[in-house]
């Protein structure tokens, strides 16, 4: 049960975000530019941490190379919340992976 809302909820920003891209890619064909669209990608990661053991830290490997080429979605427990708020603080923003943390 708590998957399926989890899912609802991030197919919910996935066709968000895509609207949002959809305007975007149009305007620019408009201004002569042909823009190419990166592919999507939904990753479910049961741990997802770039400090902790090894299950989280290829949660986390996984979801930044992922990141290099598509736009990502990544899908964990919200134990990791600590954990990738801290990383961003100290690395700053990752072009590419969004997360979203079950509660």
């Amino acid at each position: 049960m708590w998957l399926q809302m989890l899912c609802n909820k991030a197919l919910k920003k996935v066709d968000y975000v895509s609207k949002l891209q959809s305007t975007v890619s149009s305007a620019s064909k408009s201004k002569g530019r042909i823009t190419r669209k990166r592919n999507r990608e939904l990753l479910l990661a049961y741990a997802c941490s770039p400090y902790e053991g090894f299950e989280s830290a290829m949660g986390w490997g996984r979801a930044t190379e992922a990141a290099k080429r598509y736009d990502t979605w990544v899908m964990c427990g919200n134990e990791a919340e600590a954990d990738i708020n801290r990383y961003l603080s100290e690395h700053g923003d990752i072009p590419g992976p969004s997360f979203l943390l079950s509660r």
